[in-house]
């Protein structure tokens, strides 16, 4: 039996919590399933989302905190023809402009927020 990936037992834990969701101010906030930073491009901020929270590069998104948060186009990841995971299927992992440390993002994410 091949052995799961983090992000497999991640996303399982994800799909098993509590509180997957909340409204605030009449925009629904979607749970993280992952934050982190890479080392890419000098550190980049990368969250992971269900992909249903992201219609448009272009919308406006804040955290629950009422950050503004600016997303940048997803990553897209390589896996062989009869194993694209289900986490892959449901998510989006999103580059963040502008913040640099994962402390700086809540835990859940929201879009069209009236956020100056």
């Amino acid at each position: 039996m091949k052995e799961k990936s983090e992000m497999e037992i991640l996303y399982e834990q994800y799909l098993e919590s509590e509180n997957l969701t909340y409204e605030k101010d009449g925009i629904l906030f979607y749970k993280l399933v992952k934050k982190e930073k890479v080392k890419l491009k000098g550190g980049m901020v990368l969250i992971t989302v269900p992909n249903k929270v992201v219609r448009y590069i272009k919308d406006s998104y804040c955290d629950e905190n009422g950050n503004k948060i600016l997303i940048d186009s997803p990553v897209h990841y390589s896996f062989g023809a009869n194993d694209i995971p289900k986490w892959y299927i449901e998510t989006v992992t999103l580059p963040v402009k502008e913040i640099s440390d994962i402390a700086e993002i809540g835990d859940y994410l929201g879009r069209d927020c009236a956020v100056e």
